[in-house]
């Protein structure tokens, strides 16, 4: 009990002293109890990270359930609630998938039983790994062109090198080509699955089970020739990329809607494997479409079971449907292609809505589609990626985004005030020698250099002495013209020499008014990170202020933000770390402004 009157007592005196003492950032965390981490050595923040992956990777029950999600929810199939919708599902994507496949084919330059082949075994091996409940794992457009160009230029390659090597080949053999075909699309799917998988943390070891397959038509599962890849590492980065993003976002569409969590990790892995697992047979590159994965959730499907059904459909068509629809007229796959690709046609549709809303996002897709059209996929995928970097890196530097906003204080009620630009709100007052002002970017070394200027203009000619110099200008043109107007006579000279003196007069005030500024107050609670050049910016206009006998505070920097800049010694040998404040109304309160 002794200990808690102690405490109670020590409370107080602490709340006393904090009431009295000016509350800047130091005082702040000190009064709330920042909890702070200790800075370890190199050495040990390593060795704790492997032993944290040791023991997060360890191979154990949960791990297996987590690697292969099908071991967790296939045990708890709900067959009377879900059955009926994942077979329905099933068989309505498993119709969709023939002809989709059969016609994609044509794009992807093999036959169209590899178009089923690339529709079955991708969905099976998904099945197992993966955690979406809605995706339809299969053909799908972009990547089959992307595919169909790699699979061109690579076959003409190895072909021409054959027949070059073997003079009684002719180069008019079609099932020669369509054999290389068939290897580049393999080694391609392969060299795909690779990226992708290596683009998690944990490396895995693949463990190649003999398939054993009862069905003669089914193809063997045979090894990618690895040979292959130095052809086509551009095509398969960028088709990776693609459906990578694709499946993850239409993934995490539908969970949101009907409710349970997508485990990004665990999609990685998942598309990583279907990928190297579908290499082994005669397969190209598969990706989530949009059209099946929509006709999956609104035929109600539950689960992933489904493609169970879907796989059966496609087995019949491959048994017993094939020899009939093998002959189908091109006109008709084509039909099929140009409707799965109306969509991205009527994405033309959106550019001047697009145009409207953001102008840099318009000339990224604008520039994406030409090159697209003039070059190829890849490298129009390239070339847009390129330009849309160019455009953020600009949009950071540029004037609007490195743009330094003075802001007023709005407040129609006691205890409430806010913070907005003066431009733009009418009541926004700004007080005498003090300058509030708002950045909201990233101070990196792009636009350290702009920050600064900024700085600068505003404290030598703040918004309301620009506004004052306006209204003196117009007064100004506006007195000219009576001049002109009123002639000669004494009593327009009177009235003139009147007007002359008060605009002096007004002149006088708004140049007094431009070395005013004594107090300078930045508003950081916009800005997300600062690296080393930013941080020493800070530290540079800092000093450079303080000689020419303006103060500089700084307030509402985010935590994140103020931890980084505490690890400047500059900024702690200074002094400069004692003018950061939690909001702006303690930087105000602390130079003697009222705020009330």
């Amino acid at each position: 009990m002794t200990v808690f009157h102690d405490h109670n007592d020590d409370s107080s005196t602490n709340e006393g002293y904090y009431e009295r003492v000016p509350k800047n950032q130091l005082i702040f965390d000190e009064e709330f109890g920042l909890i702070r981490q200790k800075r370890r050595k190199t050495s040990m923040v390593v060795k704790n990270k492997l032993a944290n992956w040791g023991r997060e990777n360890r191979i154990n029950s949960k791990f297996i359930l987590d690697f292969i999600p099908i071991l967790k929810w296939l045990p708890k199939y709900n067959i009377k609630g879900n059955l009926v919708n994942d077979i329905i599902g099933g068989l309505t994507v498993g119709i969709m998938h023939v002809p989709q496949g059969m016609a994609y084919s044509s794009l992807a330059g093999v036959k169209p039983v590899n178009g089923l082949y690339t529709s079955l075994f991708p969905a099976i091996f998904y099945m197992i790994f993966g955690t979406s409940r809605h995706v339809s794992l299969g053909v799908f457009a972009v990547v089959s062109l992307l595919v169909g160009s790699c699979n061109l230029r690579v076959t003409n390659i190895i072909h021409e090198n054959i027949v070059s090597e073997n003079s009684t080949l002719l180069n008019h053999d079609d099932d020669a080509l369509m054999a290389v075909s068939i290897s580049v699309v393999t080694s391609l799917t392969m060299l795909v699955g690779i990226m992708q998988v290596r683009t998690i943390k944990l490396t895995i070891k693949l463990v190649l089970f003999v398939i054993t397959i009862v069905f003669l038509r089914i193809p063997l599962p045979k090894i990618p020739d690895i040979s292959l890849f130095h052809y086509f590492i551009q095509d398969a980065v960028a088709i990776s990329i693609v459906s990578l993003v694709v499946t993850i976002s239409m993934g995490k569409l539908f969970a949101k809607k009907h409710n349970y969590d997508v485990d990004v990790r665990q999609e990685f892995y998942a598309m990583g494997f279907t990928e190297l697992l579908s290499s082994l047979f005669p397969v190209w590159p598969s990706s989530t479409a949009l059209a099946r994965t929509l006709v999956y959730e609104a035929a109600g499907t539950k689960t992933q079971l489904a493609t169970i059904f879907s796989s059966l459909l496609l087995l019949s068509v491959v048994y017993f449907i094939g020899p009939f629809v093998e002959v189908l007229p091109t006109c008709f796959l084509s039909c099929i292609i140009i409707v799965a690709l109306k969509g991205m046609f009527m994405q033309l549709c959106c550019i001047p809505t697009l145009w409207s809303v953001s102008k840099s996002d318009c000339a990224i897709f604008f520039i994406s589609f030409i090159a697209t059209v003039l070059y190829d996929v890849v490298e129009g995928l390239m070339i847009g990626m390129l330009f849309a970097l160019g455009v953020v890196i600009y949009n950071i530097q540029s004037y609007y985004s490195a743009r330094i906003v003075e802001i007023g204080r709005l407040s129609h009620s006691e205890g409430q005030a806010y913070f907005q630009p003066v431009e733009k709100y009418r009541d926004a007052t700004v007080r005498s020698g003090v300058c509030c002002v708002r950045f909201s970017a990233p101070l990196i070394y792009l636009n350290a250099e702009r920050f600064k200027k900024s700085i600068e203009e505003v404290i030598k000619l703040p918004i309301s002495a620009k506004k004052r110099k306006e209204e003196d200008n117009e007064k100004e043109k506006s007195l000219k013209l009576s001049r002109n107007s009123s002639g000669s006579t004494l009593k327009s000279k009177l009235t003139t020499h009147e007007s002359i003196i008060q605009t002096q007069i007004s002149t006088t005030e708004a140049k007094n008014a431009l070395t005013s500024i004594r107090t300078v107050v930045i508003d950081m609670s916009s800005v997300p990170n600062v690296d080393y050049t930013g941080a020493h910016c800070l530290i540079d206009i800092f000093n450079e202020q303080r000689k020419s006998g303006i103060s500089l505070y700084f307030a509402a920097v985010p935590l994140a933000v103020l931890t980084t800049l505490e690890t400047i010694p500059k900024m702690m040998d200074s002094g400069m770390i004692a003018c950061f404040y939690p909001s702006i109304e303690d930087a105000l309160n602390n130079v003697g402004i009222t705020t009330n």
